[in-house]
């Protein structure tokens, strides 16, 4: 996958992006270098609950709130939103496609397609809304990068298991998206060309190196086998995302190499090919002394723009930066995990990485569950 495929999937270079988004300075240090502000904050959501009415109700709802927050920007803009179904089952479970966050439910493929469609329309609708309230100022509406998402948490499978999943996967990606366009053009009087847009939808997934994750054995064949369902010739076709982290992937003591090992025995050649096979939308929660995830992505930067062909890195304009700001103590601020973010590219020495920065942020820190949201965890 090319770097220019790469940056496809989101029409927004950095220089757009930064100039959407304005310089302002930071009042924590007045001598550090004035620090892009994200185009847009989006909230993400783990699902929870029983499938249902009342769950398809609140992500309708929080596809509006999206949008109207989107709208309130004052001009077209992205937002990176992700619905995280849990962990995704070996082929052929009775159970059905995933188990949800909270270990509790279970959701089928044709469930997952409906709450993420769901999603979609309430934020194509208030979009829409928003677009014929400002009576033309706008010109057009937002879009939401919606990611279909699951992780590597569920029961290890096989090579071949690994890629009849992301084979699943990507089927509950694009069966979601052609209802939504099918929803679209269904619609009595809206431009049935411009709502399709308002939200484009991708495969993806969580994949950490923790305890309690997949191996790289059995993440990096759904990883490879997501990518080669992607099509860089159809505009209805995204690269898959990988929103996990990259735990252990720091060395204090000078630049990272291919054989140094991570975390629970991935090692840094590993994480290489999960990023050039998926779009790293990285989190960034926690920050020394609680962690180094920071300089973790700083450093794969680095490490990325000397190995791949061409010396790009797997930052652009569309990436998104995850915080997690709730949870307890020692959790970073959404501000404070994208100034350290941005902070430890700005000081990696590799001048494709100072250059190369993030466009997003999103906070991850909400439940959907039925009757409303909850914070997590």
């Amino acid at each position: 996958m090319s770097s220019l495929t790469r940056f496809w999937r989101i029409s927004l270079t950095i220089g757009s992006a930064l100039a959407v988004a304005g310089i302002v300075g930071t009042s924590a240090d007045p001598a550090r270098a004035s620090t892009p502000q994200p185009v847009t904050i989006s909230t993400s959501y783990y699902v929870a609950g029983a499938a249902g009415a009342d769950l398809k109700n609140v992500l309708y709802n929080d596809g509006e709130l999206q949008a109207a927050a989107d709208c309130d920007n004052e001009h077209p803009t992205y937002s990176d939103d992700i619905l995280d179904f849990g962990a995704q089952l070996l082929p052929g479970s009775s159970q059905g496609e995933t188990e949800s966050v909270d270990d509790q439910h279970y959701y089928s493929e044709s469930q997952i397609e409906a709450m993420a469609e769901s999603f979609a329309e309430g934020y194509a609708v208030e979009d829409e809304a928003c677009v014929v309230a400002s009576k033309g100022e706008l010109g057009i509406g937002s879009t939401a990068y919606l990611e279909i998402g699951t992780n590597n948490a569920g029961p290890t499978p096989t090579a071949a298991q690994a890629k009849t999943q992301a084979n699943s996967w990507w089927t509950i990606d694009s069966t979601a998206a052609e209802d939504y366009y099918n929803w679209a053009n269904a619609q009595p009087g809206l431009d049935a060309a411009g709502i399709q847009l308002d939200v484009l939808m991708s495969g993806s997934s969580d994949m950490e190196l923790g305890s309690g994750y997949n191996h790289a054995s059995a993440t990096l064949p759904w990883a490879y086998q997501m990518s080669q369902e992607y099509d860089p010739g159809n505009m209805d076709s995204y690269p898959p995302d990988d929103y996990g982290s990259a735990d252990g992937c720091y060395n204090p003591n000078g630049p990272l190499t291919g054989s140094f090992v991570c975390s629970t025995g991935w090692t840094v050649k590993d994480v290489y090919k999960l990023i050039v096979d998926t779009f790293p939308d990285p989190q960034i929660y926690l920050a020394p002394p609680n962690g180094e995830q920071p300089q973790e992505w700083a450093q794969l930067c680095v490490y990325y723009a000397t190995t791949y062909p061409g010396g790009s890195t797997p930052f652009y304009g569309g990436t998104d930066i995850l915080s997690e700001p709730t949870g307890g103590s020692g959790y970073l601020s959404t501000a404070a995990s994208w100034t350290d973010i941005i902070d430890a590219l700005q000081g990696s020495g590799n001048s494709n990485c100072q250059e190369s920065l993030p466009a997003f942020e999103t906070n991850f820190d909400e439940e959907a569950t039925p009757g409303g949201n909850v914070t997590w965890p």
